[in-house]
Formats: structure tokens, C-alpha cells, sequence
């Protein structure tokens, strides 16, 4: 086992190894859409693979994945926030933090926590649930459905960081989506936190079918979703390549087709959904960095 320790008050970056076909958090293996940085050399062979018609650039990128990710700030006395992790070929890639985490953490950094009840999917090893339990949050429930080992590890990463938890009733639970499991989870939640849950496209149906489960839960007070995602490959919005043109993006096309499925609506956070929502110029994929997402239900 590797500890990893996090400090809080400057952030010590971590290196991650891109996982070598471990499980994945919700137990369908699959590889990785890799992190794009699309630069000089890079740019130009995924401008010919666009010409080409080839959607799909996880092999020509698959070199440019970025494997850091930094946690921010936590208490303002600047103490740390320990956490534990595991080999992917032991726990899966949710034995990991990944570059999506320090994202929902920076927004959670802007929200009033106390008196929220998360859900937190796909945790792993449970990074942004114990921030928002850190932060103030009533109640956090940390799910995965990965092997015994992750769960293991996500119990003790909740042992390990008591110390700044305060009163917040933080627990470990397995869920697998799309199984109809949700109904053992409480019905009582005030957010739903999901961070790099998305990066499998087997992954989406089950997905947005548990959280459309979450928020049937609650019909008269839904819990707010948001979801830290991302880039997959950029596809042309335009019938031609224009490299000055606009791109959406592969990999939330199919997130967003996959939550239509379930009456729900997929948007950029804070913003009305709209069929142009998820439209970028293709220097948005250059710089590549996750982005957050708001899951409500449908109309």
C-alpha cells in the first residue's frame, strides 16, 4: 500500500500512473479516454484525424495524458488532509485521485456546506466526499461499487482523517449502478457529488440510471448533482473541419444522450440547458482541464 499525504495549505501535487487495465469504480473494465493536450505536433495530427472522419483520437493521445492532481486548501489552520491509495492493479483506477477531484473541490470551496446531506458516487478513495465532511457538511455517504479491496481502502481513508471531520456522520457503502440499489441508500440527500465518473462511455447508462433513482427519491426536494468531468475527442459541430470552427465534445454527447434516456438533462454548471451548451473553439481542448456539470431532472 502507498500513503500518500496531501498538503493542504500549498498543495503537494501527486504523480498517478496511468492504470494498466484495473477495474474500474463501478466494475466494467475498459481503457481510459485519456487527458488531452493538444499543442504544436499533437494538434496537428488530430486536426488529419478529424479530416479523416476518425472521432475517436484515444490512441493518438494516448501519450499526452496529464497523471497530476492537487487538492486545495482545506481548514484554514492549513492542516492536511491524509489520504491513503492503491496500485490500480489492486483496487482500480478508484484507487487513485484524479485530475477531476481537485476541481469539485475548488467549487466546493465557494459553497456553505453546513447542514448538507452528499451522496458522493464513484468515490474511490473518497477525496471529495471527506472534503465536503471537512468543509461542514451534515452527512456524507461515500459509494463505489469496485473491488473489496477499494472499499477497504475508502473505510480507512474515513479512519484516517476523523481527526477533521467534526460532527459529520461519514459513511462507507457499496453501490453498483443501474442495479436498482439505490433504495438502500437515504432518501434525504441535499447534493449528489460525482468527480471523473465519467470517462467510461459503458459507464454512462448505469450511471444516469441510478441518478435518475436519486432523484425520484426525492420528487417534492431533489438534491442538487454535479459532476466533474473530462474532455473526451472533439468532434466538428459543421459538416467540414474548420479548425476555427466550434467542437463538441464525444464523450458528453454520449453522457447527455445516455441521461435523455432517463428524462434527464445534462448542463454546464449554472447555466440553463441548451442545445448549444456544449459547444468549445478547439483550444478549449488544448488546455483540456475537467469542468463541472449539472444532472437535473427533465421537464
Amino acid at each position: 500500500m502507498m500513503e500518500i499525504s496531501w498538503e493542504i495549505a500549498s498543495g503537494v501535487k501527486k504523480r498517478c500512473e496511468e492504470p494498466q487495465g484495473g477495474s474500474c469504480r463501478h466494475a466494467r473494465p475498459r481503457t481510459l479516454r485519456p487527458r488531452m493536450k493538444l499543442s504544436g505536433p499533437l494538434l496537428a495530427a488530430a486536426a488529419t484525424a478529424l479530416r479523416a472522419g476518425r472521432s475517436s483520437l484515444n490512441l493518438l493521445l494516448s501519450a499526452a495524458w496529464d497523471q497530476s492532481a492537487t487538492l486545495p486548501a482545506l481548514l484554514p489552520s492549513g492542516e492536511r488532509l491524509d489520504l491513503r491509495t492503491r496500485d490500480t492493479k489492486e483496487a482500480g483506477v478508484g484507487g487513485r485521485v484524479w485530475a477531476s477531484a481537485p476541481v469539485l473541490c475548488d467549487w466546493l470551496l465557494t459553497q456553505d456546506l453546513r447542514g448538507e446531506r452528499v451522496l458522493e458516487l464513484g468515490s474511490g478513495t473518497g477525496a471529495c466526499g471527506l472534503f465536503a465532511a471537512a468543509r461542514g457538511a451534515e452527512s456524507v455517504t461515500l459509494t463505489d461499487g469496485g473491488p473489496d479491496v477499494l472499499l477497504e481502502l475508502l473505510a480507512s481513508n474515513v479512519e484516517l482523517n476523523r481527526r477533521h471531520l467534526g460532527a459529520a456522520d461519514v459513511r462507507c457503502q457499496r453501490l453498483n449502478w443501474g442495479e436498482g440499489t439505490e433504495t438502500s441508500l437515504p432518501a434525504d440527500f441535499s447534493l449528489v457529488l460525482g468527480a471523473d465518473v465519467t470517462y467510461d462511455d459503458d459507464a454512462h447508462a448505469p450511471l444516469c440510471k441510478t441518478l435518475a433513482a436519486v432523484l425520484a427519491a426525492q420528487p417534492k426536494a431533489p438534491p442538487r448533482v454535479v459532476l466533474a468531468v473530462e474532455h473526451g475527442a472533439p468532434i466538428p459541430v459543421g459538416k467540414t473541419f474548420d479548425v476555427a470552427g466550434l467542437f463538441r465534445d464525444d464523450g458528453v454527447d454520449h453522457l447527455v444522450a445516455a441521461a435523455m434516456e432517463e428524462r434527464l438533462v445534462v448542463a454546464p454548471l449554472g447555466e440553463e440547458p441548451a442545445l448549444d451548451a456544449f459547444q468549445w473553439e478547439l483550444g478549449a481542448f488544448a488546455d483540456a482541464g475537467p469542468f463541472l456539470v449539472e444532472v437535473s431532472r427533465g421537464v
